[in-house]
């Protein structure tokens, strides 16, 4: 049984985020097995956010998405797992981990992450942006449904963000297509021993 039991498929709900991962400037390679951050002496997966992540509560779905590139080169994000939040937690700054990474110093805060299922294959072969927009279109984000916006548009309304808020409908969507990837290159599961 799957620790991902289905959502209902309603546009006005939106329990879900996209949480992206890396920074425009320094992607991912496509050629890459998705990861997520790992803090060895804490023994935690995690996510690091600029401002205070108080949206991403306890126990609410992420959709693990690489900054990376597609497979013609274009830039690009990049779903390659799922995992469950431990909730925000204003002690969890990022500076605290400086001693494994030097860079968390661009980000103030880190999400714990529990239930980690991850795609095994290159990113290449995950979800794309474009994927993703064309399966669902303007279902997309909570603030698109109903209304006329572009691919284009849809495709670069992350921009900028370390995580953005999607519908249930597009969760459902997502979680599917996760599963058939699974089905098809196997996944990896993840567990961190601090929860939060």
């Amino acid at each position: 049984m799957s620790i991902y039991p289905p959502l209902m498929k309603d546009l006005a709900l939106s329990s879900t985020v996209l949480k992206f991962h890396g920074k425009s400037d320094i992607r991912f390679s496509p050629d890459e097995v998705y990861t997520p951050n790992y803090h060895k002496r804490l023994n935690m997966y995690y996510t690091c956010s600029k401002k205070f992540p108080r949206m991403l509560r306890e126990g609410m779905l992420l959709f693990l998405t690489a900054l990376s590139n597609d497979a013609d080169g274009a830039k690009t994000a990049i779903v390659a797992g799922r995992a469950r939040s431990c909730g925000a937690d204003e002690a969890n700054e990022a500076a605290h981990l400086a001693d494994e990474f030097l860079w968390h110093d661009q980000f103030g805060f880190y999400v714990v992450l529990k239930d980690i299922e991850v795609v095994d294959t290159m990113l290449v072969n995950c979800i794309t942006m474009q994927q993703l927009v064309s399966e669902v279109g303007n279902n997309l984000y909570p603030g698109t449904v109903g209304k006329e916006v572009s691919h284009a548009e849809l495709c670069r309304r992350y921009d900028r963000k370390t995580y953005i808020s999607i519908t249930d409908y597009a969760a459902v969507s997502l979680n599917a297509m996760l599963d058939d990837l699974f089905s098809k290159y196997g996944k990896v599961s993840l567990h961190s021993s601090k929860q939060g």
